[in-house]
């Protein structure tokens, strides 16, 4: 990895006000070819606390899965927690940044945030009950089990959410990720009810140091 730009700023009183470093760095990959790029804001507010603001993290499609984002995550979270930060915030988006946030134990960092997900496990809802009352082949197909197993999961979580946005209970970014996931199960080879609602999704998460 290399750094390739680096600023300092301030943020408007409309913004929140602070001041921030913002760098980017460069991917490379093992040949020394590129990768991808990852940029990253470290903010300190009016009163003094930091925040790691994750702007941008993207790997060429052929250098993901391999375990980088993970090492690059992992390593910068405690370089966070050993300067004091407060949290990291991000926008989930992209195909994969949806669910990989979550499942690497991002939260809902606001409630429409939650909202738009719970709204998208809904649809998926309908779609399972419907495959399931259209179901073509005989009643023992396991196939028809899992989606009678994942209708259930996606009821309860339904259900729990029902204790509104920030109550206790309410079902966390990462719990929906993982909701019908079967041992041996990985993202990109399989599918399963949680990575089907978080994957290409868009959504404000935190991460609580």
């Amino acid at each position: 990895m290399r750094v390739y730009e680096a600023l300092a700023g301030t943020h408007t009183p409309h913004s929140g006000g602070g001041r921030y470093v913002r760098f980017t760095v460069a991917v490379k990959a093992p040949d020394g070819g590129p990768a991808g790029i990852s940029t990253r804001k470290l903010v300190r507010e009016p009163d003094g606390t930091l925040v790691a603001d994750h702007e941008l993290q993207r790997l060429l499609p052929e250098h993901r899965g391999n375990g980088f984002g993970s090492a690059w995550g992992h390593h910068m979270e405690t370089l966070y927690r050993d300067s004091g930060f407060d949290r990291v915030e991000l926008f989930a988006a992209d195909d994969d940044g949806g669910y990989m946030w979550a499942s690497a134990g991002y939260d809902f960092n606001s409630e429409w945030s939650a909202t738009a997900i719970l709204d998208e496990l809904a649809d998926e809802l309908t779609r399972l009950e419907h495959a399931r009352d259209t179901w073509p082949g005989p009643p023992d197909d396991p196939m028809l089990q899992q989606i009678i197993d994942d209708i259930a999961a996606a009821r309860a979580l339904l259900a729990d959410a029902a204790a509104g946005y920030g109550q206790p209970g309410f079902p966390s970014a990462y719990r929906i990720s993982q909701a019908g996931r079967r041992p041996g199960m990985k993202y990109r080879r399989d599918e399963w009810l949680g990575s089907r609602v978080m994957a290409g999704s868009e959504w404000e998460g935190v991460l609580k140091l």
